[in-house]
């Protein structure tokens, strides 16, 4: 089983405007250099490459390009880089043709028709944080159909392995759709795999923790180390998004580094968050290049 490690950047760098491909490709040529030094560095070897659904508003939530996205992909690819494909903005999660519609299952029939025998996308992230900001009802409610986050997420699975393909589909954090402690809740994923489609194809599904904490709680860092401990006994384990909340504490940076070792010690992958926001992308590099002890020559 490959741990798959690297870091979560916007696919365009939130670019709202590029004024052609050039611009998002020349971005990310530059950054090349850097991402290869973490390859060798900390084992880095796949992005997770954030994306919104091509009719979202894109001045808000910066609809892809397919044209772009390929060209990405394939940079990528080429300099020894895997991809994660991360729904990561879905009509800003809002009703109409929310996570679970016709719609919805559609976009991902679409870019597996696309992506099926792309030998550099390994993984599918279908939903980000489905439920956090929209208030749309997606609790596990009718297992086996397109309701819910459990019947979204079996069927949509189903549907693409009775298609041929079997990449790696990431099962989204809990914390933003479903609380307290049964079920699938946030110290028990038994609740996905009990679910009749998914547990089908247990193997080829990653659960995931986003893991963000009040830098100045280490009893909450502690009970997401616990949290991911569990769930690593039940089935392939990803701690999908990580970051810092505040990159001027002294507390979050001591965090970030406590976390990098939990996750390196118990070979656990992950993925950095990057953002994708010049400000705040040059903050997390400069971040975690001491977290790694980078010094760039």
């Amino acid at each position: 089983m490959v741990t798959y490690r690297g870091p979560s950047i916007n696919w365009c760098f939130y670019d709202t405007n590029p004024d052609n491909l050039r611009t998002v490709l020349k971005k990310w040529e530059g950054e090349l250099p850097w991402l290869k030094a973490m390859k060798t560095k900390c084992g880095w070897n796949t992005v997770r490459l954030c994306i919104a659904s091509p009719d979202t508003n894109a001045a808000q939530y910066y609809g892809f390009d397919q044209t772009d996205l390929d060209a990405i992909i394939n940079l990528l690819g080429v300099n020894g880089f895997k991809i994660n494909i991360d729904l990561h903005n879905w009509k800003g999660n809002q009703q109409p043709n929310p996570y679970g519609s016709q719609y919805w299952f559609d976009f991902w029939i679409k870019m597996s028709d696309k992506y099926i025998d792309n030998k550099y996308v390994v993984i599918y992230e279908p939903m980000n944080e489905p439920d956090f900001y929209s208030g749309i009802d997606l609790t596990p409610d009718m297992i086996g159909t397109p309701d819910g986050v459990q019947g979204s997420y079996g069927w949509l699975i189903s549907k693409l392995r009775e298609r041929g393909d079997n990449k790696l589909v990431l099962l989204p954090d809990p914390w933003y759709w479903q609380t307290g402690v049964n079920g699938y809740g946030y110290g028990d994923p038994q609740g996905w795999m009990n679910n009749q489609q998914i547990l089908q194809y247990r193997t080829d599904v990653l659960l995931n923790t986003h893991n963000y904490f009040n830098p100045n709680d280490m009893n909450s860092i502690n009970f997401d180390k616990n949290r991911l401990l569990g769930w690593k006994a039940v089935g392939k384990i990803i701690s999908g998004e990580w970051g810092f909340v505040d990159y001027s504490s002294a507390d979050a940076f001591t965090y970030a580094k406590n976390w990098y070792k939990f996750l390196k010690s118990n070979y656990v992958g992950y993925f950095f968050w990057m953002s994708g926001y010049p400000s705040e992308y040059e903050l997390a590099k400069d971040k975690w290049n001491i977290i790694v002890g980078y010094e760039k020559l």
